[in-house]
């Protein structure tokens, strides 16, 4: 992943995105950097999904652009969407295997090298 300037690893500007009639995010800003975490809290139909769908590549935006390590996210820049991870309601883990195979397998889809040792040392970070 190429670097890039200000450190931020997740940026959004100017997000806006619409179902129909219904505005769900007017004008979203945000900027995540290394070592902070954010809360999205709000009731049901605030934007909560769609904003977090939107930052992991799964939605476009209606305007605005989401970075992620400085990079523009846009459905199919395999590169940056690579560096995303997103859990939604629906986990997708497969129950017949632990959490460190779910995550070893997870891992070979990506390419990742030695994927069962990476998955444990993302479970002990």
């Amino acid at each position: 992943m190429p670097s890039h300037d200000d450190g931020s690893l997740l940026e959004a500007r100017g997000l806006q995105r619409s179902f129909g009639r219904v505005r769900i995010l007017r004008g979203l800003d945000l900027t995540l950097r290394p070592g902070e975490s954010l809360a999205i809290i709000g009731p049901n139909g605030a934007g909560k999904t769609t904003l977090l769908r939107l930052v992991a590549g799964l939605l476009r935006p209606d305007a605005g652009e989401v970075r992620i390590l400085g990079q523009t996210l846009r459905i199919g820049a395999h590169a940056v969407r690579r560096a995303v991870g997103f859990v939604s309601h629906q986990t997708l883990l497969y129950d017949d295997l632990t959490l460190v195979e779910n995550l070893a397998f997870t891992a070979r889809l990506y390419g990742l090298d030695q994927p069962v040792e990476t998955a444990v040392a993302a479970l002990e970070a």
